[in-house]
């Protein structure tokens, strides 16, 4: 498992802050506070169109990692701690926690 800062260095890809860094999609990130991905029927990304470089703009450089002959899409796996820890989950535990959720929905009754 790797960073999501790390990922991107090995794989010659832009940070996961750009407006190109998804690493399963085409589409071109929206910043709104944050870089955010608003549709979901969109392109994705295939080794193929990665070691041909068909997005410009979602490459850095030019990966070791390519010259194992591994599918570049899938090779590494998401950042769980920023993802899945820092991400849903924590949305999710506010939505939970929030007075503003129904009843059913809520962790705490107050």
């Amino acid at each position: 498992m790797s960073d999501a800062h790390a990922k991107a260095q090995v794989k010659g890809t832009i940070q996961c802050i750009g407006y190109y860094a998804c690493d399963k999609c085409t589409l071109g990130g929206d910043r709104r506070g944050r870089v955010t991905y608003l549709e979901t029927d969109v392109e994705l990304r295939t080794d193929e169109s990665f070691t041909q470089v068909r997005q410009k703009q979602h490459h850095n450089g030019v990966s070791p990692v390519e010259q194992l002959h591994t599918d570049m899409t899938d090779c590494l796996p998401i950042d769980n701690m920023h993802q899945v820890c820092l991400g849903v989950i924590k949305r999710l535990l506010l939505v939970w926690m929030r007075e503003k959720g129904s009843q059913e929905h809520r962790l705490m009754d107050k």
